[in-house]
């Protein structure tokens, strides 16, 4: 089984985060977190109480985990549905 994070954000610019807690009974495997592009993972094993930019070892202590993003713009909510935006910046390779 997998579990999904997502969440509908506040409207404007700021510091986002997103997090799962693993209930009793869901075991974490090691490599299973995939983050959008430029968010930060930590996990924890004390329940969200301490973090750490590490994968522990074993993986399987882990409670939760987290996503977090200094600076991200979310747009307006319309219809349960929220409009990003992202830019990413690359040289145009040379034409042969």
């Amino acid at each position: 089984m997998k579990v999904g994070a997502s969440s509908l954000l506040k409207e404007g610019t700021g510091a986002r985060e997103l997090q799962v807690h693993l209930d009793p009974g869901f075991v974490y495997q090691s490599g299973g977190v995939t983050a959008p592009e430029g968010w930060t993972v930590e996990y924890s094993t004390n329940n969200g109480s301490s973090w750490g930019a590490s994968e522990p070892s074993p993986a399987s202590g882990v409670t939760d985990v987290r996503a977090t993003k200094a600076n991200l713009a979310a747009g307006p909510i319309v219809n349960g549905s929220q409009i990003f935006s992202s830019e990413t910046v690359t040289q145009i390779p040379a034409s042969t």
